[in-house]
């Protein structure tokens, strides 16, 4: 029990297997306070950037067996092998064991800059998460997603740092997203109608020195963060 406690306060990173630009210095936790699942070809990124996962899974069809075997034998490393014809992606079996785990904050490393379609199962993946009852972000180069709003719980509500090197992007995920509200931000909305057709959202800028507040009563809103080129 008191194990399960302790891993319920760590953080479940999932480094995919396509990561723009590498692992970003500073971006785990250096005192071990993450929990470091590599999906599949994720594992070069880890070694790469220096990381010891604590579990590697996948169908091994981007990983480099080598690199599978040294981990394997060098570190204290499971290695969960998946069936090549399968329902889950290698990222949603890596959600669904840190679940297991009784793990409930999650980060994932990459996934946004590769094929468009591992993109979208992505994304598909923080909804996931939310029905779970968990909180997800996804991190790729110079794009950052999160998403909110009800699952079991009801209303979702998100209070995103001031940054003036990024836009921020409100899309409804689900078909309609009732009572959308952002406040301190230059684009602002007081609970209104968001539907998953049309793009209103894109492209807000923060307010200086002011935390940008983002609430649905109804819905789910996917919200995206993008360096300003």
């Amino acid at each position: 029990m008191v194990m399960g406690l302790e891993m319920e306060q760590k953080r479940c990173v999932i480094i995919t297997s396509h990561v723009m630009g590498g692992i970003p210095s500073g971006l785990l936790d250096s005192s071990g306070g993450d929990y470091v699942v590599c999906a599949d070809g994720g594992l070069r990124y880890a070694l790469d950037a220096g990381i010891r996962p604590d579990v590697v899974i996948g169908d091994f069809d981007s990983a480099d067996e080598d690199d599978v075997a040294r981990i394997a034998v060098s570190a204290d490393a499971e290695i969960i092998r998946l069936n090549t014809e399968k329902d889950d992606t290698d990222l949603l079996a890596a959600v669904k064991y840190g679940i297991s785990k009784a793990l409930s904050d999650f980060l994932v490393v990459g996934g946004l800059s590769g094929r468009f379609d591992h993109s979208m199962g992505n994304v598909q993946a923080l909804s996931f998460l939310l029905d779970m009852r968990c909180s997800g972000w996804i991190r790729d180069g110079a794009n950052r997603c999160v998403m909110i709003g009800s699952s079991r719980d009801g209303a979702g509500r998100i209070e995103l740092e001031p940054d003036d090197t990024s836009y921020f992007s409100v899309f409804s995920y689900t078909e309609r997203s009732q009572g959308v509200t952002i406040r301190n931000a230059k684009y602002e909305t007081c609970g209104e109608l968001f539907t998953h057709s049309y793009p209103r959202g894109v492209s807000n800028e923060f307010i200086e020195g002011k935390l940008a507040e983002i609430e649905v009563v109804d819905g789910r809103l996917l919200i995206a963060l993008s360096a300003k080129r």
